[in-house]
């Protein structure tokens, strides 16, 4: 992490992404990793962007993330996507390489609709394609 540092000395803004659990893993994800990305936050100054995959852990993991993330595999689920919007934290859907534009059109709108302002494609291609 030293070059959170450097790159905010230069007005490079620096985000950390992390993973937390996939459907898989057995791990006790949010609260173990909450605790962890809480200090790497608190040690270094850098805002988070992690990945939900499940409604429920939106509310603990956004007290901690700056950004919520969208798997591709996941950015149609609409319980998914109401549960991060209603965070209040910027929301980004990551494109799911069988989606097209308008799909992809139809989760933003999702989020919008429940509230949150702040979306942001993953994709640079969807991100010229879509208006805000």
């Amino acid at each position: 992490m030293q070059g959170a540092a450097e790159g905010q000395a230069f007005g490079v803004p620096i985000v950390t992404d992390t993973r937390g659990r996939t459907r898989n893993s057995s791990n006790v994800y949010p609260y173990s990793k909450c605790r962890v990305l809480q200090k790497v936050k608190d040690t270094f100054g850098v805002p988070i962007i992690t990945d939900i995959h499940e409604g429920w852990q939106a509310e603990p993991v956004g007290k901690v993330a700056d950004i919520l993330q969208i798997p591709a595999f996941l950015c149609r689920q609409t319980d998914l996507l109401v549960a991060a919007a209603k965070t209040g934290k910027i929301v980004q859907i990551k494109k799911g390489q069988f989606c097209a534009a308008s799909v992809m059109r139809n989760s933003a709108e999702k989020v919008r609709a429940a509230g949150e302002r702040f979306f942001l494609p993953a994709s640079s291609r969807l991100r010229d394609s879509m208006q805000f």
